[in-house]
């Protein structure tokens, strides 16, 4: 994968320690966690489907535009459509949002 430009390396880097501090701070919890970054053209970056946050580098974030095409899968695995509707709702709603975290954690969820 070549980067185009060095704010979108700059957004990689900074999304992929997004990833690597929400690990590191216990907050991951599999795959219902997830964090976009949005890149400039109305595209936004988002953790392939199955790797664990620890594992995330800039060089493996899967580049999907906002009708959900992946057009770019360094690891092949894709994404999660679930993490894709949410956040590319909320990327579309707020144009000035350039970032959106959401968890799942055991701890803020519904008991059953």
């Amino acid at each position: 994968m070549s980067v185009a430009t060095s704010e979108e390396r700059d957004i990689r880097q900074d999304l992929a320690a997004a990833y690597r501090l929400t690990a590191l701070d216990g907050m991951d919890d599999g795959i219902d966690t997830h964090i976009s970054a949005r890149l400039p053209g109305e595209r936004f970056l988002l953790n392939a489907y199955g790797l664990r946050f620890a594992e995330v580098r800039p060089d493996s974030l899967v580049t999907v535009d906002a009708d959900g095409q992946v057009l770019d899968d360094p690891t092949g695995l894709g994404i999660n459509p679930a993490g894709f509707t949410i956040h590319s709702a909320l990327h579309a709603a707020r144009p000035d949002v350039n970032c959106v975290w959401h968890n799942n954690t055991r701890p803020g969820q519904h008991p059953s």
